[in-house]
């Protein structure tokens, strides 16, 4: 068990956030004597789900917009100022943003982890099969050397990237492969380097989907 100090400190929330999220079954953990909680050991790398699931076609609408792209001809006028208010709501969330945009955005593709020979990682990262994002797109501001996070930029190349990098499926991987929707470019849109940020719930990625979600603004 983690006591609510520890979780609040880890997520960068206040205690009081983290009561409630107990409270309303959010977050798991159990109550101690008459006031006190304890937030679950499992919990405690988990993140809390902060809304249902948008709809894959939806999800990447939002996603546009968090770029900045708020000319969106394939969505109707009614959906867009819906997406509008959505991202005010984030922008407003604070510390709770990256939670929301997790939750938010999940059924947006696959993630898969990989284990890979480290050497290998420059050149996965360069391959014309796959588009660098979250951790590996330089907007990001993190060095992450050791890892490579990629978005497939056709939906059936994944077997090939396996075989020509020796890919094993591994939980605590080095190499992140999303899988969904068609590419064109090379550059990843800057609100799909913020979502991709989102899902590794940790603190520095956390800070950076709170500054690059400002910075739009």
């Amino acid at each position: 068990m983690v006591s609510v100090d520890e979780y609040a400190q880890w997520r960068g929330i206040s205690v009081q956030r983290v009561r409630e999220l107990l409270r309303s079954g959010e977050l798991q953990g159990h109550r101690v004597g008459a006031r006190q909680w304890e937030v679950d050991e499992v919990a405690f790398r988990s993140r809390p789900r902060l809304g249902p699931p948008m709809s894959p076609p939806m999800a990447w609408a939002l996603i546009a917009i968090l770029g900045g792209d708020e000319q969106r001809p394939d969505v109707s006028r009614v959906r867009l100022d819906r997406l509008l208010k959505n991202r005010e709501r984030i922008v407003a969330a604070g510390s709770d943003a990256p939670a929301i945009l997790a939750s938010w955005l999940r059924h947006r593709g696959e993630r898969l982890t990989y284990r890979a020979d480290a050497r290998d990682l420059p050149d996965l990262l360069t391959d014309a099969r796959v588009m660098p994002s979250g951790v590996s797109d330089a907007r990001s501001g993190i060095s992450a050397g050791d890892v490579a996070e990629v978005w497939l930029r056709t939906f059936s190349q994944l077997d090939e990237l396996i075989g020509d990098y020796l890919l094993l499926p591994d939980e605590k991987g080095n190499v992140v492969v999303h899988r969904g929707g068609l590419h064109k470019e090379a550059l990843a849109p800057l609100g799909l380097v913020i979502a991709d940020l989102a899902d590794w719930n940790g603190p520095r990625e956390d800070g950076r989907v709170i500054d690059l979600v400002a910075s739009v603004q």
